[in-house]
């Protein structure tokens, strides 16, 4: 009856009479942290989110903390690389190029968003 480690830290916690704040209200936010992220990602404002967690005693924490953990959240999801600017592997030499598919060739692509990449050194002829 071997339990997962989880489990056996949260009896020692519950055992421990003096738990901090701190570790309490960080757990409590890991618990609500992908209902929080998936908020966001719907649309819904931070304050609007921990209004309704708060209001529902979900978490007890206050605004700032909750704001404080979602920003290092939303942090951390930004530092992930994209799927898209993965390096592709060079071809081999006398190996014909992979054709590309035209924008126009079906008709998702027509209000596709391409992404800005900032270079720090100008070239002249995009000058003009």
């Amino acid at each position: 009856m071997n339990k997962r480690y989880p489990e056996q830290l949260a009896e020692w916690v519950k055992k421990k009479h003096s738990v901090k704040a701190r570790d309490r209200n960080l757990v409590m936010f890991q618990a609500v942290k992908d209902d929080v992220c998936e908020a966001i990602s719907t649309g819904y404002s931070i304050r609007t989110i921990w209004e309704h967690m708060h209001e529902t005693k979900r978490v007890t924490i206050g605004y700032h903390q909750f704001l404080k953990y979602t920003n290092q959240v939303l942090k951390k999801a930004s530092q992930k690389p994209p799927k898209e600017n993965i390096a592709q592997p060079e071809p081999k030499k006398g190996a014909k190029p992979p054709e590309k598919q035209s924008e126009k060739s079906s008709p998702g692509n027509q209000h596709k968003i391409q992404n800005f990449i900032f270079d720090p050194s100008p070239k002249k002829e995009d000058w003009i």
